[in-house]
């Protein structure tokens, strides 16, 4: 996808282009400048607000950003010539000349401006700002293409689709609104070993792959997500993308590497280019992976989950019976709240997966190595030990496994819904 300068100056037309603007700038800086100490850029409602449009700090010189510190001043209207005149004369009134000697001016429309050249002579003629510089839709088409993430959301905004990548406000708001009513990110944060920190600290570490484990590999990307937004880690949050078919482009030129949520079954790959200029979030299925993840989502402690569902405007009596139903699991929550066929019934409950689940289901829990479990096993399923031993692992390593294993403890995740997949194999 290409956001071109006429599909800026057409933004530029729009009610939301005003407020928004500072939240573009804001992305464009912060994924494409490697080094910063500091910067604001109120956004939305925030735009009314007195001072600066925005402000950089301890930036190292760039293509984009000026080094030092500098003042923002940025507007959508059709005249840009006028509307910076008018800016930089404010601020150059405002500002003393000493603290002008250390500062950069910048201004920024969404407009063609062939003239800012010529305007940006006729301001460094005037003298005291450190620098002055001038960016319209041309630049900014520019600048875009050395941010795939910050493209990508401007691409949602102006409706312009990039098959295979998406924002993580996109991809949140597809996965929880399957579910009446829609998951809410503050249950599938909830979880009681601090993982949202764990997964924080790896991101901001340095870790160039972080490996999560979830139910499914699904639950695992929406844990990803609700765990950022919880916290409100827009610096993190600015630089993801969750790529969700092999065949897409980033592009060559990344000066802050993305971190790239891979939501791909398994045995699809992406061509990710120079792996050293990305940050890979690998989700899977806890029974998928050889090794231990980096980090092993746990189950929502038991009154976090009802009182999460009472949140989402669940009564009391309701939220008690699902929490216990689904087994306190996100993801057979969400196929419970669905009203679409499909989405309620699990990949495993499609083909002969259902049938092996049957002993297991029936049971419920069991301990490895004791006798007496394996013996009322084994009279379950009707069949030699060698091979219920082969469906168990079968069944672990399923996307969206009905089975869960803690050391030698074995359960069914939700017995309830694994009855429901195997009603027509009782006989």
């Amino acid at each position: 996808m290409r956001v071109d300068g006429t599909a800026l100056v057409q933004w530029a037309d729009r009610q939301d282009a005003w407020s928004r603007l500072p939240v573009l700038i804001r992305r464009l800086v912060r994924e494409t400048t490697p080094s910063l100490g500091r910067m604001t850029f109120p956004g939305g409602d925030a735009v009314n607000l007195p001072g600066f449009d925005g402000r950089t700090l301890e930036a190292k010189d760039s293509i984009w950003v000026p080094a030092g510190d500098a003042v923002w001043e940025m507007g959508c209207s059709s005249g840009p010539v006028a509307k910076a005149k008018g800016d930089f004369k404010k601020r150059s009134d405002e500002i003393s000349a000493a603290e002008q000697a250390s500062l950069s001016f910048v201004f920024v429309t969404p407009r063609r401006w062939p003239q800012r050249e010529e305007w940006v002579r006729e301001a460094k003629a005037l003298g005291g700002w450190k620098d002055v510089r001038a960016y319209d839709a041309t630049d900014l088409e520019t600048w875009l293409e050395e941010a795939p993430i910050t493209r990508r959301w401007l691409g949602e905004l102006l409706g312009l689709a990039e098959h295979g990548l998406r924002t993580p406000a996109e991809w949140w708001s597809s996965w929880s609104s399957a579910s009446k009513p829609p998951i809410s990110c503050e249950l599938v944060a909830s979880r009681r070993n601090g993982e949202g920190d764990r997964l924080m600290e790896k991101l901001r570490g340095g870790d160039r792959v972080v490996t999560i484990a979830g139910d499914d590999r699904k639950e695992a990307v929406a844990f990803v997500l609700a765990a950022l937004m919880q916290a409100g880690a827009d610096d993190l949050l600015d630089r993801i993308l969750v790529l969700t078919r092999p065949d897409v482009s980033l592009g060559a030129r990344r000066s802050v590497p993305p971190i790239l949520v891979v939501d791909l079954p398994d045995g699809e790959e992406v061509d990710l280019g120079d792996r050293s200029k990305v940050v890979v979030v690998r989700p899977y299925a806890k029974g998928r992976l050889s090794e231990r993840a980096g980090v092993e989502l746990s189950y929502v402690g038991s009154e976090a989950f009802r009182q999460r569902l009472v949140d989402m405007g669940l009564d009391d009596e309701k939220a008690g019976r699902l929490a216990t139903e689904t087994g306190h699991s996100i993801t057979v929550l969400r196929r419970r709240l669905s009203d679409d066929p499909e989405e309620r019934r699990p990949v495993w409950a499609r083909n002969d997966d259902a049938r092996r689940l049957l002993p297991f289901a029936l049971a419920g829990s069991w301990l490895e190595g004791d006798r007496n479990d394996e013996a009322i096993l084994l009279r379950l399923a009707d069949k030699p030990s060698d091979a219920l031993q082969q469906d168990r692992d079968a069944l672990l390593r399923l996307e969206d496994a009905p089975l869960a294993r803690y050391g030698t403890v074995n359960l069914v995740v939700s017995q309830v819904d694994a009855l429901f997949a195997i009603g027509p194999f009782i006989r």
